[in-house]
């Protein structure tokens, strides 16, 4: 009896893995209900409407509107299904594309799904970074880190149920603004694990890991752990609070955040205030606001 339940246990597990695209997903739409239209979004912004009868981890089980056989679409294909709604009164034939699901934070980084093949982000212009998706798992990045120099960016992600999310990042920096005589380009990096509880609508995120420096006369290395807590509020709308901290020879910072995140169509505009505190007693003057945009 007990080699069946740990059977039936190990089936369920694997059964719950690989559901992430449930995020993806009106809540409203019903599989197989044909007395639904279905408003289904690729990665690519191309829209196809009919009714889906199943998903799994692998495909999606479409009959397209007019169609008297079902087609086949692999599920890391798709963006967004909905429900196709045909308003009274169209102002704007656009306000019926779905919005991009929230992926990172603007500081903190989180182990979501990705939202889609490839994506921009820029941070006042700062920090600018183009993503590539090679999976599920996969994302490499490339930019630039203001006048610092390179920025290179790889992470890995999966999720264990469709609410919990686990991730691996490493970014780092050849800054050769930085150089020094004969010495090799400095790099500067940041290593994390993350784990993350919920979903893009609702979610917690924990991260903890390294900031790190390396050149021929300095390996510095500075211990960070990073908290992420946010809902959403609205279509395509989130609020969400950021906090990273970092320590070195026992003298602890805080960065804590508040962000409101607007997203429409393929554009998402996030709007902070950041502030400082040193060791628990001094604070930066006044918040710092901010402001990041990102292109899916």
């Amino acid at each position: 009896m007990r080699p069946a339940l740990l059977l039936l246990s190990l089936l369920s597990s694997l059964a719950l893995t690989g559901q992430v695209w449930r995020q993806r997903v009106d809540p409203n739409v019903r599989l197989g209900d044909t007395t639904q239209l279905h408003l289904v979004t690729l990665v690519n912004q191309s829209q196809l409407l009919g009714v889906v009868y199943a998903i799994s981890a692998d495909s999606i089980d479409l009959q397209l509107r007019g169609a008297r056989t079902r087609s086949y679409l692999p599920t890391r294909e798709l963006r967004f299904l909905g429900l196709f709604v045909t308003p009274r009164i169209v102002l704007d034939p656009r306000s019926t594309l779905p919005t991009p699901p929230l992926g990172d934070l603007t500081l903190v980084r989180t182990a979501l799904p990705y939202p889609g093949r490839r994506q921009f982000k820029t941070v006042l212009l700062a920090y600018n970074s183009l993503d590539f998706a090679l999976d599920e798992h996969w994302q490499l990045g490339i930019g630039l880190a203001g006048p610092l120099g390179l920025l290179l960016t790889q992470r890995f992600r999966t999720s264990v149920t469709e609410w919990l999310h686990l991730g691996l990042s490493n970014e780092f920096i050849y800054a050769p603004v930085l150089k020094y005589g004969e010495d090799p380009f400095p790099v500067l990096g940041d290593a994390t694990s993350l784990l993350t509880v919920g979903s893009q609508r609702q979610f917690f995120t924990l991260g903890a890991g390294l900031f790190y420096l390396t050149d021929n006369a300095v390996r510095t290395t500075v211990a960070n752990y990073r908290v992420g807590i946010g809902s959403q509020v609205g279509r395509g709308n989130h609020l969400y609070l950021e906090a990273l901290v970092y320590s070195e020879s026992f003298r602890f910072s805080l960065l804590p955040t508040a962000n409101f995140s607007l997203a429409r169509r393929r554009h998402r505009w996030s709007f902070g205030v950041a502030t400082q505190l040193l060791d628990g007693d001094t604070f930066a003057p006044s918040p710092i606001p901010y402001v990041s945009y990102t292109l899916y």
